[in-house]
Order: C-alpha cells, then structure tokens, then sequence
C-alpha cells in the first residue's frame, strides 16, 4: 500500500496515486509510459491555466526634462510591451508595481522607476523558443 500525502490530503491504495496542487485524483493509475505522458500534459494544462507573464522596467528617468506623469506613462508602456513579447495577453495587462526612488546625488531631477506588469497567458499563439 502507498501514501501520499500534499498539504493535509491522503490517499492509500495498493497502486501509484498522483496528487496534483493539493488534491488527489480518486483514481490510481496503472504506471507506464502512456500514462506518464497523459500526466505531463496533465500538468502542463494545468500550470499554463493559472500562470501569468509579466514585464517589468527599472531605469532612470528625469523628471525636469519628462515631468512625472510622462515618466510614469513611458516606463509603464515599455513594461506592458515587455509583458505582451513574454507571452501576456495584452486585454489582461495591469500594473502591479509602481516604485520611485529619488536619486538626489544625480542632477536634473532624476528618479529610479520600476514597474512590473503582470498579465494572463495568451494561449492563442505561440511564444518565440516555446514549445507548439
């Protein structure tokens, strides 16, 4: 008989189990090179399904030449074009992160600006060194 246990969930049979984010699926499974594939592909869905892409800046801007609106506009559009070429969906964009770090030892009022976009994955197309 084997056990396994995730995150509090058991699972006793005489046969291989597979547990996948916390739940145990009912059904032993013969193991085997088909159903190991079956369970890749499994797993990948089910990854790809919950993950996000993200883009993210960290440059300095100045703010005497830009203003801070328009500093904060370019960083942020820069992040989101980051986001789409790393596979997000460009409908899903939203800006997790905003920091500004005043550099007071550099003139012309420059500031350090990081922004993280983060979005879904765009499933509908295939992202360049990834797998069809």
């Amino acid at each position: 008989m084997s056990f396994c246990a995730v995150w509090g969930t058991e699972m006793a049979s005489d046969k291989p189990g597979i547990a996948l984010l916390g739940f145990a699926l009912s059904q032993p499974y013969e193991a085997g090179a088909a159903a190991l594939g079956i369970i890749e592909r499994l797993y990948a869905g089910i990854s790809a399904s919950i993950a996000q892409a993200s883009g993210e800046v960290d440059r300095v801007f100045s703010y005497e030449q830009l203003g801070r609106e328009r500093a904060i506009v370019a960083a942020t559009s820069e992040a989101e074009r980051t986001a789409v070429e790393s596979g997000a969906d460009e409908g899903t964009l939203r800006v997790g992160e905003v920091e500004e770090l005043p550099l007071a030892y550099v003139p012309g009022g420059a500031v350090r600006l990081r922004v993280k976009v983060t979005g879904d994955l765009n499933l509908s197309v295939t992202v360049p060194g990834g797998r069809a």
